[in-house]
């Protein structure tokens, strides 16, 4: 279902957003749209060794990089009002990501950045019972 859910919110939401603006369009929630992508892709192949190396190299080098998951606190209360912020989205990442390595620095760091952005994220989501509930999972798996 993940893989299907990323198919359709990039025919859905990205490629004609980038057909209508372009290159050069902006929307509020436009920093959503690659992480959304990543993490949908990452969660379709959990279970599976299918995911090519090309997209798993990106995806960690992303995730290795705090400063790519630095989301102002506007898109991140916004998009909690609705569902998840995007620092949860992140952790959720950083977690799949560190699923799938083995132990060492790389997934150790993987972890430490999901830590930080799960906690960010619950301070944040703490009354919101939908959003809350979805990073408190992923804190625990982080733990």
């Amino acid at each position: 279902l993940a893989l299907e859910a990323r198919a359709y919110f990039d025919r859905f939401v990205v490629m004609p957003f980038k057909e209508h603006f372009g290159d050069g369009g902006s929307t509020w929630a436009l920093a959503t749209y690659e992480p959304t992508l990543m993490l949908l892709h990452l969660s379709g192949h959990q279970d599976d060794g299918d995911m090519d190396k090309g997209s798993f190299a990106k995806y960690t080098a992303w995730a290795l990089d705090m400063r790519n998951m630095e989301f102002s606190s506007g898109l991140n209360g916004g998009m909690s009002a609705f569902s998840r912020d995007v620092d949860s989205i992140a952790a959720e990442i950083c977690l799949l990501l560190a699923k799938r390595r083995d132990e060492g620095a790389t997934r150790h760091l993987l972890v430490q950045n999901g830590l930080i952005l799960a906690e960010k994220s619950a301070e944040r989501c703490r009354k919101k019972i939908a959003a809350y509930g979805q990073i408190l999972l992923v804190y625990e798996q982080l733990e």
